[in-house]
């Protein structure tokens, strides 16, 4: 085994920990812009189900830090809710619209890939639904 072989193991070993509240805010921000563009450079980091994940994982580990500090971690809870007016709402569904794989998948896939343009937000499932209906009508 070559050092290249061996440093990619070690690489690939380690886990990225992020333990310090304002780099796990700035990696939120970051998402945000990245999944939420109005013009963005790569489609498919809207609709990614890893950055989905990652977003919502995000999200607790900053609430868990607010809440181990004595901080309110529910005054996320109201931002989190998702409604059909928001900003978040209007570029998930147009990355909908644009989705050239929309119209060949099937119900519980157009679902996981609903959920994964609108993550990190919380969706009703009436809401949910209505975005299903949107998508389904333009794209």
């Amino acid at each position: 085994m070559d050092s290249s072989d061996s440093t990619q193991e070690s690489m690939m070993a380690q886990a990225l920990v992020i333990d310090d509240y304002y780099e796990l805010l700035a990696l939120h921000k970051g998402l945000m812009e990245a999944r939420f563009s109005e013009s963005p450079n790569n489609f498919y980091v809207a609709g990614s189900p890893l950055l989905a994940d990652l977003h919502r994982k995000v999200i607790v580990a900053m609430t868990t830090m607010e809440a181990e500090s004595g901080q309110d971690p529910h005054c996320w809870d109201q931002w989190l809710l998702m409604d059909d007016t928001r900003r978040e709402w209007r570029l998930a569904l147009n990355n909908a619209n644009l989705d050239s794989s929309w119209s060949q998948l099937g119900s519980t896939e157009k679902e996981e890939r609903a959920r994964s343009y609108l993550a990190p937000f919380v969706v009703s499932d009436e809401l949910l639904k209505h975005f299903l209906r949107l998508a389904d009508l333009t794209g």
